[in-house]
């Protein structure tokens, strides 16, 4: 998912937003679940966040974006602003 504070989430949930891409692959994100939440309430997509604890758990369906939640952000992060807590 790249930097919890950086454009990653939001590029995640926009180019899964696009169904064409669960007929080539079976897309799963690994990092935070919450900061995609927040990513598709900024980007205003209705997909949906699935937390899974691994891989196995998948749904792998369009308009449902699986998450490999880490669970690391523990911090109310901005997004767009360095932060030693975002790494």
């Amino acid at each position: 998912m790249g930097d919890p504070a950086g454009i990653g989430a939001e590029i995640i949930v926009k180019a899964l937003a696009n169904h064409q891409v669960y007929e080539s692959c079976r897309p799963l994100v690994i990092g935070d679940a919450a900061r995609l939440t927040e990513a598709a309430k900024i980007v205003n997509s209705p997909i949906e966040i699935n937390p899974v604890s691994d891989s196995a758990n998948g749904a792998y369906r369009p308009g449902l974006i699986d998450c490999v939640d880490l669970g690391l952000i523990q911090h109310d992060l901005r997004f767009g602003v360095v932060s030693p807590a975002a790494g």
